[in-house]
């Protein structure tokens, strides 16, 4: 029976954690080299860095939305509270002059000043309407506003 020698020769670059062995007779390594971390490292940090932009324009993007539809909202609201005073108006005038004389008139009436529509707690969620129209002094220049 022969005996066979072999020779091992092992020899470590580096220090500390980014030692690696070089000449490791059985094929597998043992420390993988420190570049290949570092580049690993580099590579989850611009993932994480790229999924936080998403996250940030997409939490923007939901809240510009969420305010948009909130200005479509209050300008359908004023919209409606609008018609409901041309509708007010149409119904006065719909009326027999002695109904219209009864129900305040069309000259200073106080029923179309401020008519609230929508009711709410909160002031700036109401919604009124008024119908106005100039008001003339005695020589026929503008003077004030009028109600009806």
């Amino acid at each position: 029976m022969k005996t066979r020698i072999v020779k091992r020769s092992v020899v470590i670059t580096g220090s500390g954690k980014c030692a690696r062995e070089i000449g490791n007779f059985n094929g597998d390594r043992t420390n993988e080299p420190c570049g290949r971390r570092a580049f690993l490292l580099v590579l989850v940090m611009l993932v994480i860095a790229l999924a936080s932009l998403a996250t940030l324009s997409f939490s923007r993007s939901m809240l510009i939305s969420n305010e948009s539809s909130q200005i479509s909202s209050h300008q359908l609201q004023a919209r409606m509270c609008a018609e409901s005073g041309v509708q007010s108006a149409r119904l006065l005038l719909s009326y027999t002059p002695d109904q219209r004389l009864a129900n305040g008139g069309t000259w200073m009436n106080p029923q179309f000043q401020a008519r609230n529509v929508v009711s709410s707690p909160f002031p700036e969620r109401r919604g009124n309407f008024s119908v106005i129209a100039p008001s003339f002094d005695q020589s026929g220049s503008y003077n004030d506003i009028r109600y009806g």
